[in-house]
């Protein structure tokens, strides 16, 4: 699916999709294999729903919240719902993810800054004394 930016820095509502469509079909993807949604919200709607389980579904997404909340929220039976038939079968993973545990640590020299731009690392360097 080719979408278009929330901010399409001047460009019409659809020229960026096409441009993206333009160029698979150059590239040699099947133009039937290629759909055109220039709204972000509906295209990740529209690739969610076509998803099947085992496929990999990958969103370059302009407004990451949105996006993030509509991927997680997208199994909610509230929001979108399946009959028995249509249900995913009991080795669909119930999480899109399964969270790894790592403990950061900070190298030698470092430190971790808050200030009004956000949270960063600060590597520490000796001044020669010349």
């Amino acid at each position: 699916m080719c979408k278009a930016d929330d901010d399409r820095r001047g460009r019409a509502h659809d020229e960026v999709p096409m441009l993206l469509k333009k160029t698979l079909e150059a590239n040699g993807v099947d133009p039937k294999d290629i759909q055109v949604i220039p709204s972000e919200a509906e295209a990740v709607e529209a690739a969610l729903v076509s998803c099947t389980p085992g496929d990999l579904l990958i969103i370059l997404g302009d407004n990451i919240t949105r996006c993030w909340k509509q991927i997680v929220h997208f199994n909610n039976v509230s929001e979108h719902p399946v009959s028995d038939m249509d249900k995913p079968s009991s080795d669909f993973p119930e999480k899109l993810y399964e969270p790894i545990e790592h403990k950061f640590e900070l190298q030698e020299g470092t430190r971790i800054v808050q200030d009004e731009r956000g949270v960063h690392i600060v590597v520490d360097r000796e001044e020669d004394a010349d």
